[in-house]
């Protein structure tokens, strides 16, 4: 019998593949990919059922969830129970040197970096595909509930999209008016609202990145085009307003980057790689 041991980015990805039958194959998560999952599930409302299902599923016999024994000895040590990756490659380990027969699939380079090092056989994501073509679903019940994580997956970035484009319209427009609005306020109040944004804002790109990441590149945008907008004449551009230009497009950068972040796992992440690929 053959193990095929995936990766919590395969499994945010393609949640489908906890329920499939594969002759001659079992699918396996290592104990690590639960408790990334989970954590994520903390963090992203569309993962957030997967944790149970993925329970149920082994449950139901359709996976294994397993780890390296404790008293194994190998090569890679954990420094803790949040040190996922080194805990993946300790049972990836487990399992070569117990002769057992598998495939470890993943889409973090340097994860496969370190398995084509170590000599843990990899299998390509196309190939996976290739593979699960035509496999049956092993709980119909079960994969009802995959198929509204799945649809989550795909219409949450565009809904975070929208709201992170309404965000930086109300940005603008309060960057438009601000003297009317500081006008209301003395400098106390300018200083508590501040440090009331500066708050809103860090806890925004800490739980919603995908929002974060779009306000930013929108916000950015605004600022680089606003020197256009009232008949701007190349001939005079100060080096302020090139300053701005430039400040714009850097912010606008930055909000790509934070939404390629927050788009780990989802139906745009293979976009984004397809863009820029991460290292």
């Amino acid at each position: 019998m053959k193990y095929l041991v995936l990766d919590t980015n395969i499994i945010i990805r393609q949640p489908q593949l906890i329920n499939i039958k594969l002759k001659d194959t079992v699918i396996v998560l290592p104990d690590a990919v639960l408790s990334e999952i989970e954590m994520a599930a903390g963090r992203r409302s569309e993962v957030a059922a997967l944790p149970s299902l993925i329970r149920d599923a082994f449950v139901n016999h359709v996976i294994k969830i397993e780890g390296a024994p404790f008293e194994f000895a190998g090569k890679f040590s954990p420094s803790s129970h949040l040190d996922g990756d080194t805990r993946i490659l300790r049972y990836l380990e487990y399992l070569k040197e117990s002769r057992c027969d598998f495939l470890f699939v993943t889409r973090d380079k340097a994860l496969q970096r370190v398995c084509a090092t170590e000599g843990f056989p990899l299998m390509e994501a196309s190939a996976l595909n290739a593979l699960i073509g035509g496999a049956e679903e092993a709980d119909k019940e079960l994969g009802q509930k995959l198929k509204w994580v799945r649809l989550k997956l795909w219409v949450y970035p565009f809904a975070n999209i929208a709201v992170g484009v309404l965000s930086s319209l109300i940005a603008s427009y309060a960057y438009d008016h601000v003297d009317k609005i500081l006008a209301f306020l003395n400098a106390w109040g300018v200083t508590g609202l501040l440090l009331l944004l500066g708050i809103i804002l860090y806890i925004l790109r800490a739980w919603f990145r995908r929002v974060y990441g779009t306000l930013e590149f929108c916000f950015g945008l605004f600022l680089a085009s606003k020197q256009f907008s009232h008949g701007f004449d190349y001939s005079n551009l100060s080096q302020s307003e090139l300053l701005q230009i430039l400040s714009g497009l850097y912010v606008m950068v930055r909000g790509l980057d934070n939404f390629q972040k927050g788009s780990k796992g989802t139906g745009l992440e293979s976009l984004f790689e397809r863009i820029a690929p991460s290292k």
